[in-house]
């Protein structure tokens, strides 16, 4: 049905088989992301599984921040050669204009093309493939006492700022992360910042609590968090909107200025350039925000809907896999592109009808043209008789 292990380059979860006589299913995860935040969603999901008792092994490339006993890990890291590549390719690109998007995507595919390579690579070993192919075979992290109290103790509230899993403190101009601190360390708000190195942080302020990582879900549901200031990546953005967080975007590259804008458009709050960034303008955003009711009120009303729902989003990943599992794959749910040939699945014999319309049209348009050139011709030699 699947001939390649590459194709399973975006797989979450590979349903083996049922264990005979149990509820329990052999459930492998194949989750070769490099990015740590995409592996907390699905990891999150394969401890869910784990939970509901099903035997769950998962493949990765990183060290996974939630995991479960239950859960057998297998880690294929990274060299250091690897790691290295990849901060330097997301530094490169943290550095460059992302205004335009299509440049922006552009300047990315040197990584991405190194991401996928590294994917196929794993799911196409051995060991992986030994895995899916051969049949035989709590969401929520309490916050820290130290943070839960910072956040408690935030009476004019408290900001919270991160650019992701990928993008780091060392990434940035270091004049750009100097502004960054001269503004956040004059409010009256509490920040909590993402930094990685924490024995040289941007500054002391007694405002400014610095975090390596952060559980950002459950900081964001805190309720003294009254803006998240994110590089408006989908999942940071999706999290804020579920909590009803207002959010300042300061996109970095790939499809983030694109979803910052698109959170502009909805009123969920405002972005700027990171790369221009300045002390007055990031005040003066933070301070509308903040100031101006409306940011909160429609990502508000935007989480109330979002929420409403009939199945929450743990219900739903237990029941959709379960479901799977009894109807032995789902092969009414699957897409038609799994069994189709190699012809129809990349629409060969598409190009060659299209190429015979082509060449018959060019045929027929070439008769035309010699049938009226030979008509006129022909009478214009008549007309010179006469």
């Amino acid at each position: 049905m699947v001939h390649k292990p590459s194709t399973f380059l975006f797989l979450a979860i590979a349903i083996a088989t049922l264990v005979g006589g149990s509820q329990g299913a052999n459930i492998l995860g194949l989750f070769p992301s490099l990015s740590p935040s995409h592996l907390i969603i699905q990891m999150s999901a394969a401890k869910v599984l784990a939970e509901k008792g099903h035997n769950v092994t998962v493949v990765t490339v990183l060290e996974p921040v939630v995991t479960h006993k239950n859960i057998h890990l297998i880690l294929v890291p990274l060299t250091k050669e690897e790691a290295q590549l990849m901060s330097d390719g997301i530094g490169s690109m943290s550095k460059s204009d992302n205004r335009n998007m299509a440049l922006s995507m552009l300047q990315a595919l040197g990584q991405i093309d190194f991401i996928f390579k590294k994917n196929a690579e794993i799911l196409d070993g051995r060991s992986s493939a030994d895995l899916y192919l051969n049949k035989d075979n709590q969401f929520d992290v309490v916050l820290s006492g130290n943070m839960a109290d910072f956040l408690g103790n935030a009476t004019d509230g408290a900001i919270l700022l991160s650019l992701g899993s990928n993008v780091k403190g060392s990434h940035l101009k270091p004049d750009t992360v100097v502004k960054i601190f001269n503004v956040l360390s004059k409010l009256k708000q509490r920040v909590i910042w993402k930094w990685e190195d924490l024995e040289k942080t941007p500054g002391k302020s007694d405002n400014i609590l610095y975090s390596k990582w952060l559980p950002q879900d459950d900081i964001l549901a805190h309720p003294k968090i009254k803006l998240f200031i994110n590089h408006a990546g989908k999942g940071g953005i999706t999290e804020a909107q579920y909590h009803g967080k207002p959010m300042l975007s300061l996109p970095v590259f790939g499809d983030q200025p694109g979803n910052a804008n698109e959170m502009v458009q909805k009123g969920f709050g405002l972005t700027l350039s990171l790369l221009s960034l300045e002390e007055p303008t990031f005040r003066e955003a933070i301070m509308e925000i903040l100031s101006n009711p409306q940011y909160t009120q429609k990502v508000a009303s935007f989480s109330s809907l979002y929420r409403d729902r009939p199945m929450t989003a743990r219900e739903s990943v237990v029941y959709w896999t379960e479901y799977v599992i009894r109807h032995h794959g789902a092969a009414h749910l699957q897409s038609p592109l799994v069994h189709m040939n190699w012809i129809a699945a990349n629409n060969i014999d598409i190009y060659f009808l299209f190429a015979f319309i082509l060449i018959i049209s060019i045929l027929l348009l070439k008769t035309m043209v010699k049938f009226i050139l030979r008509k006129f011709f022909s009478k214009s030699k008549k007309q010179k008789k006469h």
